[in-house]
């Protein structure tokens, strides 16, 4: 709904309202620009719906307000990243993000799981040992 230059945002029950002259500061992006922006329009209940990641577009309209791009945790920076090009940001944007927010921790924090069904079940297995059963009897045999 766009009353007293505001736009109204519903993000899966949550209600965000940010000023439209904000939203035209990226007219290149989806929520920037006013006929992208109308796909996602519902006219019944006078609001934008948005059905994504809700961490995420919180961080997204704060984005669009301050110019200021910073997901909480890495976890959510991975799924901020992929939302950034969900909602068409500029390349330059997205591999800044990437580059300072991304990147490292993802390396630093992520482990690559086998792609070998037989050695992921291992892996998941060892990696989570209180929830695997397999661990379970590992630790009463070696008891």
């Amino acid at each position: 709904m766009t009353t007293n230059n505001l736009i109204e945002f519903n993000c899966l029950g949550t209600i965000f309202l940010i000023r439209e002259t904000s939203l035209n500061r990226f007219p290149d992006t989806l929520l920037g620009d006013p006929k992208r922006r109308a796909s996602l329009y519902n006219k019944v209940k006078q609001q934008y719906i948005i059905d994504r990641h809700i961490v995420s577009f919180e961080a997204i309209i704060n984005y669009y307000e301050t110019g200021k791009l910073i997901a909480p945790t890495i976890y959510e920076s991975i799924i901020l990243f992929e939302e950034l090009k969900y909602f068409q940001f500029d390349n330059e944007t997205i591999q800044y993000f990437y580059n300072t927010e991304v990147h490292e921790d993802f390396i630093d924090n992520h482990r690559i799981v086998p792609s070998n069904r037989i050695l992921r079940a291992i892996w998941i297995s060892l990696e989570y040992n209180d929830y695997s059963f397999i661990t379970q009897i590992v630790k009463v045999l070696l008891k």
